[in-house]
């Protein structure tokens, strides 16, 4: 594996309350996040947020905070947005933005996702991009081509990460096999070389070192794995394994 900085990212969706995200700090090893390459990053809800932002400063633990998502505008009149400077000043470091429940459930495209792009790193903050096909396109073939246009409006230069999360893979339990993920992240690289590439859909502790083996993996965006403290440290102690063997 490259020596790049590795990202381990927990996207909680509308799961877990204020009280059992505070629960989930007091269960989760934070004394042994010892790897200062692994980035853990945790993606509560939005009124979760301010809380574990107080946890994370008091026990001095190796842990961000994302939002996972963002208003496409800076502020006014939007009844229940969020604005990126919002999230800044409560103490978010990244953003997610473009996930794929986002784009299909509420259909955001990527003329509002590179507004909202642009305006978090105005901002101060990460955007952590997703991008990724359907069944019917990976089945035809189309992923490359499909990815390139997601990718389309982006700069190379601007200071994001880029999730690859097949929409095939979340919360399926499928993952793609080595040479098509291959693919996937190698067309990536061809526009994005120094871009941190992460991937997210059904990832685990049995399948995670299947896909470490990829050179240009620097992560994981991961949903239902994250839920539970043993399952997403158990991912955290794999990356860390494999940092060392790499």
């Amino acid at each position: 594996m490259p020596n790049r900085k590795q990202y381990l990212i927990a996207n909680w969706k509308m799961s877990k309350t204020t009280n059992q995200a505070i629960l989930f700090m007091q269960q989760f090893p934070v004394n042994s996040l010892n790897n200062s390459e692994i980035q853990v990053i945790l993606a509560p809800s939005y009124v979760s947020l301010s809380i574990l932002r107080d946890i994370i400063l008091t026990a001095s633990a190796p842990i961000t905070l994302a939002a996972q998502n963002c208003s496409s505008e800076e502020s006014g009149a939007y009844t229940g947005e969020v604005s990126v400077t919002m999230l800044r000043e409560i103490g978010c470091q990244y953003v997610i933005i473009g996930h794929s429940e986002r784009r299909t459930l509420f259909g955001e495209c990527e003329p509002m996702l590179s507004k909202k792009v642009e305006l978090a790193v105005k901002a101060g903050l990460i955007p952590i991009l997703c991008i990724g096909e359907s069944r019917e396109l990976y089945e035809t073939g189309a992923t490359v081509e499909y990815l390139k246009q997601q990718l389309a409006p982006y700069s190379s230069t601007l200071p994001f990460l880029l999730a690859y999360e097949p929409i095939w893979s979340i919360g399926t339990g499928l993952i793609p096999t080595r040479e098509d993920l291959s693919t996937a992240l190698d067309a990536i690289d061809s526009k994005f070389p120094d871009t941190p590439i992460l991937y997210g859909g059904s990832v685990n502790r049995k399948n995670i070192s299947d896909l470490l083996c990829h050179q240009r993996m620097n992560g994981f965006l991961v949903g239902g794995a994250s839920l539970e403290p043993d399952s997403f440290f158990a991912l955290y102690s794999a990356m860390n394994q494999n940092n060392h063997h790499g």
